[in-house]
């Protein structure tokens, strides 16, 4: 609803907004005022507007029309936009721009989590709904160890496919471009163990002894989780630290990958 500038009257009230409710209206937003507050928030009817007014004339709501563009507190609504609100606002998404908007704002929470939980963590803080959830726009956390030749193509692919995703390599420069694409850095690789997914795409059979047996990567990841190795190693290095990971409750895979330099950018 737009509301003529300096109209200080609450043009919203427990009557009408619960009547609109309950005709299937999902939510009211308003640039004008609101009045009845307690029985407003008793009701639990989703109400945002710009102030709050005691005062009411009657006749002061009139209908004019239904699923046309209108202009709200300078900010355009068509029909079909999605309208988000929070105690923070309300913004506005065009719905062409909808998916766009969608995964970047996902990709933004995400990432805020991560770094909050680990605040959390350090201060030996319960973790709580606004933290416990990371990761959640999938079914898992990803987090690749190794950001190289194979490494940064999948980072840049899975991140461009919504996934949030930590990175780790020990080259801080790797790090850093893959944080330009989106992903959170990891501090070091005894970040990666608290996760659901681990994805090693390191060069060789020694790197990959390296983080699950000398790193004791193995033995920190907790039962349930997957560890998939990209990297090329002999198949008793792989039948070996598959055997290891089952007898963690682990779940493993041998995925290695292959690609030619000019072909980097298409892995997929």
């Amino acid at each position: 609803m737009e509301s003529p500038p300096g109209v200080a009257v609450g043009e919203i009230g427990s009557n009408n907004s619960l009547s609109w409710f309950a005709a299937g209206a999902a939510g009211i937003v308003t640039s004008g005022g609101v009045r009845d507050r307690d029985e407003c928030v008793v009701q639990q009817v989703p109400i945002f507007c710009r102030t709050r007014a005691q005062s009411m004339v009657q006749g002061r709501i009139e209908f004019d029309a239904a699923q046309v563009p209108i202009n709200i507190g300078g900010a355009l609504v068509r029909p079909g936009d999605i309208v988000v609100a929070d105690g923070d606002g309300v913004i506005v998404v065009p719905i062409e721009h909808a998916e766009t908007v969608a995964k970047y704002a996902r990709q933004e929470l995400d990432n805020d989590k991560v770094g909050r939980r680990r605040i959390y963590e350090k201060l030996g803080w319960e973790l709580d709904d606004t933290v416990a959830e990371a990761f959640g726009a999938r079914d898992g956390t990803c987090r690749p160890c190794g950001a190289g030749n194979l490494g940064m193509p999948m980072a840049r692919r899975l991140i461009d496919r919504g996934w949030p995703l930590l990175a780790f390599d020990v080259l801080s420069d790797r790090a850093a471009e893959c944080a330009r694409h989106g992903a959170v850095v990891a501090d070091s690789v005894d970040d990666i163990a608290d996760c659901d997914i681990v994805a090693l795409v390191v060069p060789d059979d020694a790197a990959v002894s390296a983080l699950l047996d000398d790193g004791s990567l193995l033995d920190r990841l907790p039962a349930g989780r997957l560890v998939v190795v990209h990297s090329t190693v002999l198949p008793a290095t792989a039948e070996r630290l598959g055997d290891r990971a089952s007898g963690r409750g682990l779940h493993f895979v041998d995925g290695p990958v292959s690609v030619v330099p000019n072909e980097r950018a298409r892995v997929h």
